[in-house]
């Protein structure tokens, strides 16, 4: 699959270790505040100049001596010096379990950037999230949204993609912490038959359940609210790197970071929370939706 285009170019070192983009983030911050120039590091260290950007900018992973070096330079606290070289270590051996499947480039950026999240928000506007699928509703959704028929095994390949990496974000120990809010209009659009939507929705109800995870439904009485224009995911993370948000669309779907993007996307997400129904209400609105089995 030939990934589309998109506004956000990430290089293969920055889709297969989200971390090497913070520790780049990192470097570059610390050699800023100690008013060197690349060149004045990179003769320090035994480098070139081209390393140094390169590290940076995450399109090389050093070994963590070499960072050691870098920040002893930049005088850095010992502890912070630590976790930084440990930082590096993570980098060089990251699980990119991902990568064994053949996903369009912006997905395969999607979930390295969801591995190291520590928030998570999702607005949907016509089917369950990706990341809150029953399997049997994710290969409904699968077969019928693709525009040309899928062989049985490429419907299996996406099925067993996806479900794995619902375990891989929803059931580490460092799980995040995830924002599911639905509009109402998800509920009414029937996927499969009444078993699967039945199913599904009682799965929605067992996800709300966890401690990390809220589930929200918009109702339509909420009337017109920022999440119309359509569905939005929001990446969040520590202070070593800045948000993203991904937007799918049928042309290619979208990677962004500016600091414009981030805040608008905040923005909208605080007023559909607000628009949303509670929790707690919304596990009533979809008890109440949740259709009768067929016999």
């Amino acid at each position: 699959m030939t990934p589309e285009p998109s506004t956000w170019q990430a290089t293969p070192v920055a889709r297969s270790y989200v971390r090497a983009r913070r520790l780049g983030i990192a470097l570059r911050e610390y050699r800023n505040a100690a008013g060197l120039t690349l060149e004045q590091v990179a003769e320090e260290v035994a480098v070139t100049k081209a390393t140094v950007s390169r590290m940076e900018t995450a399109k090389t992973i050093s070994r963590p001596a070499i960072i050691r070096a870098m920040l002893q330079l930049y005088n850095v606290p010992r502890d912070e010096i630590e976790r930084f070289a440990q930082l590096a270590k993570d980098v060089r051996s990251k699980d990119s379990w991902w990568r064994a499947y053949d996903l369009p480039g912006r997905v395969a950026d999607l979930v390295a950037l969801e591995s190291d999240a520590i928030s998570i928000s999702v607005y949907e506007t016509n089917v369950v999230p990706g990341l809150a699928q029953t399997e049997a509703y994710c290969r409904a959704v699968v077969t019928a949204t693709t525009p040309v028929v899928m062989a049985d095994a490429a419907v299996d390949e996406w099925v067993a993609f996806r479900m794995r990496r619902q375990l891989r974000i929803l059931d580490d120990e460092d799980a995040p912490q995830v924002s599911i809010i639905i509009d109402d209009s998800v509920l009414d659009r029937f996927v499969g038959d009444s078993r699967i939507m039945a199913e599904q929705i009682e799965h929605l109800q067992m996800l709300g359940d966890r401690p990390n995870i809220t589930v929200q439904v918009v109702p339509v009485a909420a009337g017109i609210h920022p999440g119309l224009p359509g569905s939005i995911t929001l990446l969040e993370f520590d202070d070593l790197m800045p948000a993203n948000v991904y937007i799918d669309t049928v042309p290619g779907d979208v990677l962004l970071d500016t600091p414009a993007a981030i805040q608008r996307t905040q923005q909208a997400f605080n007023a559909l929370r607000a628009r949303a129904a509670t929790p707690e209400a919304s596990r009533d609105l979809l008890t109440a939706r949740r259709p009768k089995e067929d016999p």
